[in-house]
C-alpha cells in the first residue's frame, strides 16, 4: 500500500486537558502518556468498551481521559444517502470514571440502530466511529448496535471443528476473498464474496479443447491438495474500496480502518451491517465442517487514517507513536505506527483478537509487520490465545517492518533479532529460506539455489536444520517456511524471470520452468517449521509479472482456475508433497530431534543432500533428502552410517512425488535427476526409546470387538429386540453409549438408558475377559513386558474382572474417580485421566511415553498432555480420520506394537 509522508506536526490545534494540565506540544502530552503515573490512572481493565446490546437496553463505552464532554449521535441508517436516512437523537454521555471511560445506557432494544461520538477538545468538537464496533455501516463511517446472537447461521453452536495439530504440522494456503471465486472459470457464485468460501461440489469452467477433463475448484480443491488452513488476506474493514459500488476498486485490505467489523465488499449486502457478520460465520462453518481452519491475516500496526482515524479522533497522539519533533512514526511505510507498548493499545490488540477467536471461531492470525509491535504484547497474545479452550492456535508474523520503528527505549520489538525473547509456538516467516531458495524478492532476475546460484548450500543447511546449529533454542515451530507470498512476484512469475525457457511467458506450463518450480516446492516442504504457500502457487499462478498488485484489481489478482488443467502435472507434485510430509513425522517435528539429528553431508556446488532420522517408533530409520540445483543428473555416495545393502522407498523424484512408494532402490548410491529433488524413506525402520505404554480401558488395541458387539447383542436380546447380523452389528459405534443406542437402534433416550445398563451388565465380565484374553493382544502384552517395558492403564472405572485379569498379565492400573463412572462422562475427561495416571505412576519423562487409543478423545488427551499416541485403524474410523485428529502413529494390529520394541 503506497501512502504519502505527513506534514511535521509540534502543536495541537487547541490542545488538551489532563487532570487540569492543558498541554498543546506534542511532545510534552506523549512524555505523560509514556509515565507510569498516567498508565495506572488511566489503564481501564474493563472487557466492555463500544457497546453492550440486550434488547431491554444498549450501553454505550468509550475510553477518553482527554475528552471534555462526549455525545452519542443515533441514526437510522449507516449513511445519509440511503432511504430513511434521518438523525435519531443526540445523548450526552456521563462524567467518565476514574479511568477515563465515559458511558451511557439507553433504554428500549436499539438493535440495528447506528451511532458515532462526538467529542471536545478544549472547544474543538470531532465526530468518531466507535473503534470498537462490532458493526457498521456501509463503508465503515457510522457504527451499529447489534445483536451478535442474531448473526449465528444455523448450526454456529454445534460447530466442533478444533485443530490439535502442532504449529509445524500446519500447512497454509494464503488467499484473498475476493481472488479466491471472482474470476469466470472459478465455477463459484457468489463471485468474490463471503458466500463462495467453503461451499463444496464446484468445477472449474474449462475453456474449449480440454475435453471431458473435470477440475475440482474452491474447497474440493483445497481438500484434494491437503491443506489444513486457509489463511484470509485482511478481513477487517478498509478504508479504500466503495462498499456501495458492487464492482469497485480492489484492496488486498492492508489499510484498516474498523478493526473488528467484517469488509462490507465481500458481502452481498453491505448496507445492513448484521449481514456481513452472518455471511463470514456462514464461511467460516462451512469450512470447518470440509476440516478446515481459519487463519486471519491481521494489521494492528497502522492505521489507514492518521490524524483522521479513529483512534486519534477519541485520543490524540495516544495510540500511535511519535518522533522527538512530534511527527507520526513511520514504521509501517504507511504514515504512522501504533503504540502496542501502551497499556490501552496492548488492552485493544487482546480485546480484538479475542473477539475473533470467540465470535467468528478462527484457528488463528497471521501478524501484519510485527516487527512494529513489541514482544510483550505478543507473549501477552499468545498466553491469552492458550488460555481459550478447543483449539490449537496458530500464531505467526513478518518479522520485520518497513522503517525503524519510534519505539521507546527498553522496549524489544518483536521482529527477528529478539525472536527468542518470545514464547514459544511464534512463528514468523524465514525469508532466508524464501530467497535462497528463488532468489531476492526484489531484485526480478535475480536467482537461487534452484536457478543454479552458487553460494546458497550454507544458507540451505542452516534451514534444513531449523537454525538450531546456530542456536539450540530455535525450535522448529518459530518459523515458517515459504517462497512465495502475496507480496511480490509469484514463484512462478519469478521463475519466468529467472530460468532460461523457450519464451512461452507466463501462462504456458514449459517444462523446464515447471521442473525448478517442483524443485523449490520440494525445498520448502520438506523443511522444519510451519509452511505457507500462496494461493494458487500449486498451478502455476501468475500476475503477469506485476510484483505490487495490492490494488490492480481482479484482472491481474484473480485466481484462473483452468489453470489447474494445463498445470496438471505441478499440483500433482505439491499433492504428493504435502501427503509425505503428513505421513513423516521427522517434516514436522516440533521438539527439534529430528533437526538435531539431521546428517546433512553434501553441501556443494549447488547440491544439498541430507538425512533426516525417524523419532518414533515405525517410522523410517532414516528419510533421504537430495536436492539438485545444477544442469546436470548427479550421483550421490551416501555417508558411511548408511549400510551398502540399504534399501530405499522413492517417494519423489523428478516427476511424481507421493506418500507411498514410487519405485525402490538399493545400496549407497543415489542418482538425481537435473533441477530435480530425490526423496526416499529406508527399508529399514526406527524402533524408538519409549519404556512406557499407557492404555486406554475401550481402545481397540486391547479390544478384539467381541466384547462390545457381543454386548450390544446381549442387551438388545435382554430387551427383546432383534439381534442384526453380525456383519451390521460390528458397524455399532462403541462410547458413548446412549448416542450409539440411539443412533444405531433408533432408540429414544430412555429406552437407550436401559440398553446402556444391560451393555454394562455383560461387558465388564464375559466382554473384559475375551477383551484382554483375546489372542491378538495376549502375545503382545507378554512380550511387552517380557521387554522391560511398564504398560499402564488409564481408566475412569476399573472393574474387578477386568483389574484381575490386567494384573495377571502385568498391567499397571490407575484411575481418576472425578471422571466419573460413566463412559459417556469419561470421553470428556480423557485429558484428565491421563495426567492423573501419569502423575500418580511418577512419570517425569514424557518423551518415553506413547498412549494407545483410537478416538478423537483419546489421541486428544494423550496430545494435551505431551505424549505420542498410536491409534488403531481397524476398532472405528479411516486412516484420514485418524490422521485428521493428530495421530501420531497409525497401527493395524495388535502385532504393530511389536515395532516399539
Amino acid at each position: 500500500m503506497k501512502r504519502t509522508m505527513n506534514k511535521k506536526r509540534l502543536w495541537l490545534k487547541n490542545g488538551i486537558r489532563l487532570d487540569g494540565v492543558l498541554y498543546q506540544e506534542i511532545p510534552g502530552l506523549v512524555k505523560t502518556y509514556r509515565s507510569p503515573a498516567f498508565a495506572e490512572k488511566y489503564t481501564y481493565e474493563g472487557h466492555d468498551l463500544g457497546v453492550v446490546y440486550t434488547k431491554e437496553r444498549t450501553c454505550f463505552k468509550l475510553w477518553s481521559p482527554a475528552a471534555d464532554a462526549v455525545w452519542v449521535n443515533l441514526f437510522a441508517t449507516g449513511s445519509d444517502g440511503e432511504e430513511g436516512a434521518q438523525s435519531i437523537g443526540h445523548f450526552p454521555m456521563n462524567t467518565p470514571s476514574e479511568a477515563g471511560v465515559w458511558s451511557l445506557v439507553l433504554k428500549g432494544d436499539l438493535k440495528n440502530v447506528y451511532y458515532t461520538f462526538t467529542l471536545d477538545f478544549c472547544g474543538e468538537k470531532v465526530e468518531t466511529a466507535d473503534p470498537y464496533a462490532r458493526a457498521a455501516g456501509v463503508n465503515g463511517l457510522r457504527s451499529m448496535v447489534v445483536d451478535l446472537r442474531a448473526t449465528d447461521p444455523e448450526g454456529w453452536e454445534e460447530d466442533s471443528y478444533s485443530y490439535r495439530g502442532h504449529q509445524t504440522e500446519a500447512v497454509v494456503w494464503e488467499v484473498h476473498v475476493k481472488d479466491f471465486s471472482h474470476a469466470a472459470d472459478s465455477g463459484m457464485e457468489p463471485k468474490g464474496k463471503y458466500a463462495a468460501l467453503g461451499v463444496p461440489g464446484t468445477r472449474a469452467l474449462l475453456p474449449e479443447g480440454n475435453g471431458d477433463v473435470i477440475i475440482s475448484t474452491g474447497t474440493d480443491h483445497l481438500r484434494e491438495l491437503g491443506i489444513t488452513h486457509v489463511h484470509l488476506l485482511p478481513v477487517a474493514e478498509n478504508a479504500t474500496v466503495n462498499e456501495a459500488v458492487r464492482e469497485s476498486s480492489y484492496n488486498w485490505g492492508y489499510d484498516p480502518l474498523n478493526y473488528n467489523v467484517p469488509e462490507g465488499s465481500f458481502s452481498q449486502d453491505p448496507f445492513h451491517g448484521d449481514v456481513r457478520i452472518r455471511e463470514l460465520k456462514e464461511a467460516v462453518l462451512r469450512l470447518h465442517r470440509q476440516g478446515i481452519g481459519v487463519v486471519l491475516d491481521v494489521v494492528y500496526n497502522h492505521t489507514y487514517h492518521t490524524k483522521d482515524s479513529w483512534f486519534e479522533r477519541i485520543m490524540p497522539c495516544y495510540y500511535h507513536r511519535t518522533m522527538p519533533d512530534g511527527d507520526f512514526g513511520n514504521a509501517s511505510g504507511c504514515g504512522n505506527e501504533t503504540a502496542s507498548e501502551r497499556p490501552m493499545m496492548r488492552r485493544y490488540m487482546l480485546d480484538s483478537l479475542e473477539y475473533w477467536a470467540r465470535e467468528y471461531h478462527v484457528d488463528g492470525f497471521r501478524f501484519d509487520l510485527m516487527g512494529i509491535h513489541d514482544v510483550e504484547t505478543m507473549n501477552e497474545i499468545r498466553d491469552m490465545l492458550d488460555s481459550l479452550p478447543g483449539k490449537n492456535y496458530l500464531l505467526y508474523g513478518e518479522p520485520w517492518s518497513a522503517l525503524p520503528p519510534a519505539i521507546p527505549k527498553g522496549v524489544l520489538p518483536a521482529d527477528g533479532g529478539h525472536l527468542l525473547d518470545m514464547k514459544e509456538h511464534i512463528g514468523v516467516f524465514d525469508d532466508r529460506l524464501r530467497d535462497s531458495v528463488k532468489g531476492s524478492c526484489f531484485e526480478k532476475e535475480e536467482g537461487g539455489f534452484v536457478t543454479g546460484v552458487a553460494g546458497t548450500e550454507p544458507e540451505l543447511r542452516s534451514v534444513f536444520r531449523a537454525f538450531l546449529d546456530k542456536n539450540e533454542k530455535m525450535l522448529p515451530d518459530r518459523r515458517v517456511a515459504y517462497v512465495s507470498a502475496h507480496d511480490n512476484f509469484t514463484l512462478w512469475d519469478k521463475l519466468t524471470f529467472t530460468v532460461e525457457s523457450d519464451g512461452s511467458g507466463f501462462d504456458a506450463p514449459e517444462m523446464l520452468r515447471v521442473a525448478v518450480n517442483k524443485l523449490a516446492a520440494a525445498c520448502y516442504l520438506t523443511a522444519q517449521g510451519m509452511v505457507f504457500m500462496q494461493a494458487g502457487e500449486e498451478f502455476g499462478r501468475s500476475k503477469q509479472g506485476e510484483d505490487n498488485s495490492y490494488n490492480l484489481g481482479p484482472e491481474i489478482n484473480d485466481i484462473f482456475w483452468s489453470r489447474k488443467a494445463r498445470f496438471r502435472e505441478l499440483f500433482e507434485y505439491y499433492k504428493g508433497l504435502i501427503a509425505m510430509r503428513k505421513r513423516y513425522k521427522a517434516f514436522t517435528d516440533e521438539t527439534g530431534r529430528a533437526a538435531r539429528g539431521a546428517v546433512i553431508f553434501l553441501e556443494t556446488d549447488n547440491q544439498v543432500g541430507y538425512l533426516l532420522p525417524g523419532i518414533k517408533p515405525g517410522d523410517p530409520r532414516w528419510i533421504l533428502v537430495l536436492l539438485n540445483g545444477t544442469e546436470e543428473e548427479k550421483t550421490v555416495e551416501l555417508p558411511e552410517l548408511i549400510p551398502e545393502d540399504m534399501e530405499w522407498q522413492v517417494l519423489a523424484d523428478e516427476a511424481h512425488a507421493s506418500a507411498d512408494a514410487l519405485w525402490s532402490f538399493r545400496g549407497k548410491e543415489a542418482h538425481v535427476y537435473m533441477r530435480s529433488a530425490l526423496i526416499a524413506v529406508s527399508e529399514e525402520i526406527f524402533r524408538g526409546e519409549y519404556d512406557t505404554f499407557l492404555f486406554d480401558l475401550d481402545g481397540t488395541i486391547i479390544d478384539s470387538g467381541e466384547g462390545v458387539t457381543n454386548a450390544v447383542a446381549y442387551a438388545l436380546t435382554k430387551m427383546g429386540l432383534e439381534v442384526p447380523e453380525r456383519s451390521q452389528l460390528n458397524k455399532f459405534i462403541g462410547p458413548p453409549l446412549i448416542e450409539s443406542f440411539r443412533e444405531f437402534c433408533s432408540m429414544d433416550p430412555e429406552t437407550a438408558r436401559k440398553a446402556v445398563d444391560l451393555f454394562r451388565e455383560y461387558y465388564p465380565v464375559k466382554g473384559m475377559y475375551e477383551c484382554f484374553l483375546y489372542e491378538g493382544i495376549r502375545p503382545v502384552l507378554a512380550s511387552l513386558k517380557a521387554a522391560g517395558k511398564r504398560l499402564i492403564l488409564a481408566t475412569s472405572k476399573p472393574e474387578p474382572q477386568a483389574v484381575a485379569i490386567l494384573k495377571y498379565l502385568g498391567v499397571d492400573i490407575y484411575f481418576d474417580f472425578l471422571a466419573g463412572a460413566s463412559a459417556d462422562t469419561s470421553r470428556n475427561k480423557k485429558e484428565q485421566v491421563v495426567a492423573y495416571a501419569l502423575e500418580l505412576a511418577g512419570i517425569k519423562d514424557l518423551s518415553r511415553v506413547v498412549m494407545v487409543g483410537d478416538r478423537k478423545y483419546d489421541i486428544t488427551g494423550a496430545r494435551q498432555n505431551g505424549l505420542e499416541t498410536i491409534a488403531v485403524l481397524y476398532g472405528y474410523g479411516s486412516r484420514q480420520e485418524l490422521e485428521e485428529f493428530g495421530a501420531a502413529y497409525i497401527i493395524h494390529t495388535p502385532a504393530d506394537l511389536l515395532k516399539f520394541v
